[in-house]
């Protein structure tokens, strides 16, 4: 058995405690002793959601189907409202390039892609508008990378697709 695990680190906050491990690195601990194969790509993005994963298969970074199992432990990045300051460094940064390497390597520097190249190319470019939210956090106004319409319209049919090998698990 082979599986993939692909997240974003959110479990806990790996900065508070350096020495310890989080829950998808002691759930890649525990495959591993029972002899699964497994690879672990925690947080290769500085921001990284599920759109990245996704990214990944439709450039062939990734084939779902070498794995028996995927589980994608996502979904707090795109979703979370951050200040526009963050929002534009995570959608119009400069694009590095992604391989398989860099993905499994789990080190830093993270991966920084330009996420709306993509988001305009599986969302479709008159597809892009998310509102701000009317909160606003230090004077900035704020903003999620996607819409729960989104999610809805193009997120959950794109990874039903591949329903018989990957488990998701949204947080």
């Amino acid at each position: 058995m082979k599986v993939l695990i692909f997240t974003d680190s959110r479990g806990q906050h790996k900065g508070t405690f350096q020495n310890k491990k989080i829950f998808t690195e002691k759930l890649y601990d525990y495959l591993t002793k029972k002899n699964i194969s497994c690879d672990l790509m925690l947080c290769p993005f500085k921001w990284t959601s599920t759109l990245d994963f996704i990214q990944c298969i439709e450039e062939t970074h990734l084939n779902p189907d070498t794995y028996d199992c995927v589980i994608l432990y996502t979904g707090i990045v795109e979703y979370s409202p951050r200040p526009l300051s963050n929002f534009c460094d995570a959608y119009y940064k400069n694009n590095d390039t992604i391989s398989f390497n860099k993905l499994i390597l789990n080190k830093h520097p993270r991966i920084i892609n330009n996420k709306r190249k993509f988001f305009k190319k599986f969302f479709g470019k008159n597809n892009l508008n998310v509102k701000n939210h009317s909160i606003d956090y230090k004077g900035e106004h704020t903003r999620s990378l996607i819409s729960i319409n989104m999610h809805e319209k193009y997120v959950i049919p794109y990874l039903q697709k591949y329903n018989n090998n990957v488990a998701e698990v949204l947080k």
